[in-house]
């Protein structure tokens, strides 16, 4: 049977005249005002652009203070900044959201961007290609996530025809020129959102076949060239195009993990001929010891990043599940503590993707599937890191103010911690997974999702009802509403301020320990319910010692 297709009342993609004349409405001062918060908001993570060559470009094209010639490229950077501007204005109420508002918000130029565009097909530049991707990226700001998905693909044929997917090919250095550079700049910016955005549609790449990388860090002198506000003390070790290369290795790593990892499971699946591998302990398994090692890949990339990449803590470690509160400084501008998040919470982000198939809702555990049950702890531990990290990075500062990726980020944590809280109810992580849960809802609250919220306040509840019933069925009545071993209550804080061990905190799954860590052989710190079971308790083993079983299974030497 057909669904019938729900028209989008905004209408993005069929170019209403009316609203294309609009668009001429602004004054220079006005678009020089709105230009300027691309360099403070998209720029530092999107740098697609060489700022000195825009603006002599922007400035060629006034004629008048009231005329200005037509440009996609000029259209669709003040679509994003209208956009993101918007969000500063009406950022004050935080029950407000932005799916009720009338109109969108930047939208008549970016129209007039692809009605350009559309009419110009057979041209294909730089400028084309850049105009894609703005125009992608303003899609997932504004929520038409599909259609972003689709603009993406468009940009990398683009890109493909004007050869941007071989420069630097073959170990040749990149073309010091500025172009060179863009075009290099670009290219990892289309590759970075086509594994992002697939990953999380559960869609095919738009490349096939992803090359290996093959240049290095950008140097310091283009990072100035085409960067000129964003400096750093050359002591620092970093520019801040190092935050593209870096976020480019990471997302190149997730995704050789993401294809070999389901390239395994197929095989596997074929092997017992069956749908998933659920129900098959042996498989799942497999699967499990094999995704464990291709995850140690990450966490070389999170050992490795740059200090000056790294959010500091206070007791705790950048990039562990340790729940230490962040130390967000007031010194460092705002555009690096803004990329430092971003590294972050995505690292996090793809270890909850790429683990969470583990997440079983079987009615009974499997029994001998350690490691796959240690990818479900580090998926609600990392749910749990990625809430705490948005709630006080948007509740103590303006860090991610009008970043359009925090909704995206929180609804992937929340499916985690809902799917997790659902699917082990007896645990020593359970607790914390359900308390972190309203700290998600206000999370949405904060970045102005009220549909969200209440999604997550849906969640939060239909969660509670599970554990309820399941509870009385085995005998325990308050299930849903057992305190933390740590004796915290109901608080809907999780973060846990004591020291970690910086041995332990980058451990994965089978690592050897420090010498005198007796009882934690084998078993990884971010794995261990950080401060919320005692040495060496497995997922399920409280429950089957309160069943008087002896069907532990042992710890891994």
């Amino acid at each position: 049977m057909d669904i019938p297709l729900r028209p989008n009342p905004i209408g993005l993609i069929t170019p209403p005249w009316d609203a294309i004349k609009n668009s001429n409405r602004l004054q220079r001062q006005q678009q020089d005002v709105l230009l300027d918060l691309f360099w403070q908001g998209y720029h530092a993570s999107h740098p697609v652009l060489d700022e000195a060559s825009f603006r002599k470009h922007y400035n060629s094209l006034w004629e008048s203070p009231s005329f200005r010639k037509p440009c996609p490229l000029v259209d669709s950077v003040l679509a994003l900044c209208i956009q993101f501007g918007s969000t500063y204005t009406s950022f004050g109420d935080c029950n407000e959201s932005t799916s009720n508002t009338p109109s969108t918000p930047g939208r008549e130029f970016y129209l007039r961007a692809q009605c350009y565009l559309s009419q110009n097909l057979e041209c294909q530049s730089l400028m084309t290609a850049q105009c894609y991707f703005l125009n992608a990226i303003y899609l997932l700001a504004t929520n038409h996530v599909n259609s972003a998905h689709s603009m993406v693909g468009t940009a990398i044929r683009v890109a493909q025809s004007l050869g941007l997917h071989q420069e630097g090919s073959g170990g040749e250095p990149i073309e010091e020129s500025g172009l060179g550079e863009s075009r290099k700049r670009l290219w990892d910016c289309l590759v970075t959102l086509d594994i992002q955005l697939s990953i999380r549609l559960g869609r095919p790449f738009a490349l096939p076949d992803l090359q290996s990388e093959h240049h290095g860090p950008y140097p310091d002198n283009r990072a100035e060239a085409v960067g000129p506000a964003y400096s750093l003390s050359p002591k620092s070790g970093i520019n801040w195009l190092s935050f593209l290369y870096e976020r480019r290795r990471l997302f190149g790593l997730v995704r050789e993990i993401h294809d070999e990892f389901y390239a395994v499971c197929e095989d596997v699946l074929e092997e017992i001929d069956a749908p998933d591998f659920y129900q098959h302990a042996a498989s799942r398994e497999k699967c499990a010891r094999f995704l464990f090692e291709q995850m140690k890949k990450l966490k070389n990339w999170a050992q490795e990043l740059p200090e000056g990449l790294k959010t500091p803590r206070r007791n705790g470690m950048p990039f562990s599940v340790d729940r230490s509160p962040l130390d967000l400084s007031h010194c460092d501008p705002i555009w690096l503590q803004r990329q430092r998040l971003i590294l972050e919470i995505e690292y996090h982000s793809c270890s909850i993707i790429l683990r969470r198939p583990f997440i079983s809702f079987l009615p009974t555990p499997a029994l001998g599937t350690l490691t796959s049950d240690n990818h479900c702890i580090v998926t609600g531990n990392s749910a749990i890191a990625v809430t705490n990290i948005l709630h006080q990075a948007m509740k103590d500062s303006d860090i991610l103010t009008g970043c359009y990726q925090v909704v995206n980020w929180q609804q992937n944590a929340m499916f985690g911690l809902a799917g997790f809280a659902c699917g082990y109810p007896i645990c020593p992580l359970s607790p914390s997974v359900r308390r972190c849960m309203p700290t998600a809802a206000a999370v949405f609250e904060l970045a102005r999702a009220a549909d969200k919220a209440d999604l997550a306040n849906s969640l939060k509840d239909k969660t509670s009802e599970i554990l309820k019933d399941f509870g009385q069925k085995i005998g325990i009545p308050n299930l849903a509403t057992i305190p933390s071993p740590r004796g915290s209550g109901n608080s809907t804080s999780t973060n846990a301020q004591s020291p970690v061990n910086p041995d332990l905190a980058m451990m994965e799954i089978g690592d050897r320990i420090v010498p005198g860590a007796d009882g934690l052989f084998g078993i990884d710190a971010e794995n261990m319910w950080t401060m919320d079971c005692p040495t060496g308790t497995l997922l399920w083993g409280d429950l089957m010692r309160d069943f008087g079983t002896e069907l532990m299974p042992p710890i891994a030497e």
